[in-house]
């Protein structure tokens, strides 16, 4: 196994799959009528399949109805627990740079798309040193 960090800590790897556009819409009820979730409710049971698998609603909806992001676990072999990964999710929503709050996905899915968009559609050429280690695409 290969090592990060110190000597002969092993790399462990999760493998997700997330879908920001879920057709799964949850309400609390309040009389006299229904509101959305708050940030950070979590859906881990009844309305998902056995495997490791849940809705986490990280952004709070100003108009209309949240939508929940679902995510599923389609491989693991780290011993972080399914409570402590899903609260890392949680806490990587708030993690995008200059924005205030939290967003819908993690930080580090927001990224990889925007970086993912300006290399498909702008970057025609090779990318200059200097910028390697800079986040120019935020």
């Amino acid at each position: 196994m290969s090592s990060v960090g110190r000597v002969g800590a092993p790399i462990h790897l999760i493998y997700m799959l997330l879908d920001k556009n879920s057709s799964q819409k949850f309400f609390l009820p309040k009389n006299p009528e229904v509101v959305n979730p708050m940030p950070g409710t979590l859906v881990n049971s009844e309305a998902v399949g056995k495997g490791f698998e849940f809705y986490l609603i990280a952004q709070q909806s100003r108009k209309g109805a949240v939508k929940p992001t679902f995510y599923r676990v389609i491989y693991s072999d780290s011993a972080l627990e399914e409570g402590l990964l899903e609260e890392l999710i949680f806490a990587q929503c708030f993690n995008y740079m200059n924005w205030l709050g939290s967003i819908k996905v993690p930080a580090v899915m927001q990224y990889a798309k925007k970086l993912g968009t300006l290399v498909g559609t702008q970057v025609q050429q090779k990318s200059v040193d200097d910028m390697k280690n800079q986040l120019y695409f935020i």
